[in-house]
């Protein structure tokens, strides 16, 4: 089971490298700083990182079923609690290589150390990250 699991890993894996790469070429993959992916911790404007991606989750949070069903409920809190930071490790620990696949169609861009180029924004404001991280209190 093992060893079938691993190509099929690799087969996502350079999937998704694919996808990221025709972004990168089409322009279409901005560089953010970890400060403005945390300006967009609202369920309205939900950013991600994971493993050094930023996916802009919205869609997927806008429309998730536990604003309406109680057994999804759970997970959407989760979601929630994530948005704006790096849930790499949270992201890893419950789902599959192949689940993380599905973010791909999110991603927006790649996270970059503080004061590299960036084109994602530029002019983060730490009261507005400071407003979403307050938010949970």
């Amino acid at each position: 089971m093992a060893l079938e699991a691993a190509p099929q890993a690799d087969r996502v894996c350079r999937l998704a490298q694919l996808l990221e790469a025709r972004l990168q070429r089409a322009g279409r993959l901005g560089r953010y700083t970890l400060a403005e992916v945390a300006q967009h911790c609202t369920p309205h404007d939900g950013w991600i990182v994971v493993d050094s991606r930023v996916y802009d989750i919205t869609p997927h949070v806008v429309q998730h079923p536990g604003w309406t069903s109680g057994c999804g409920t759970s997970q959407l809190l989760a979601i929630l609690r994530t948005l704006g930071t790096d849930c790499s490790e949270e992201v890893r620990a419950v789902h599959s290589t192949r689940a993380l696949l599905q973010l791909q169609p999110f991603l927006i861009g790649v996270l970059v150390v503080e004061g590299e180029g960036q084109d994602g924004g530029g002019s983060s404001s730490s009261s507005e990250a400071a407003a979403c991280q307050g938010d949970s209190d």
